[in-house]
């Protein structure tokens, strides 16, 4: 390890480079992440990480115009007081979709 960058309870994140070998040749150095999510939040994840970065903002947008938030770790029916409910248990990424009304798209299509 070379750095670290944060060290929390459900992230790590740091900077590391592999000693080097019999070959001498130097190794780069590798930034890590780990993040450890909750299981009801895995399809929420699967989504964001499965997507680039216009993907996650149009599909968040979509979900505050149907009345929904959607973010990395859930996605929750708004409130009338404009708080989040409680989290929506997903049992797969295509029901994010159909509760969006967004045609479900597979992960190689969410690089716009």
């Amino acid at each position: 390890m070379i750095d670290e960058l944060a060290n929390g309870v459900h992230q790590y994140m740091g900077i590391c480079k592999l000693p080097q070998g019999d070959d001498k040749e130097e190794k780069s150095a590798r930034r890590i992440d780990i993040k450890l999510f909750p299981t009801d939040g895995y399809y929420p994840a699967l989504l964001h990480f499965t997507g680039s970065g216009e993907h996650n903002r149009q599909m968040s947008c979509i979900a505050i115009n149907k009345g929904f938030k959607l973010g990395e770790y859930s996605l929750c029916p708004m409130g009338v007081t404009g708080m989040p409910g409680e989290p929506i248990n997903l049992t797969s990424e295509k029901e994010i979709f159909e509760m969006l009304g967004v045609p479900y798209r597979t992960p190689e299509q969410r690089s716009l």
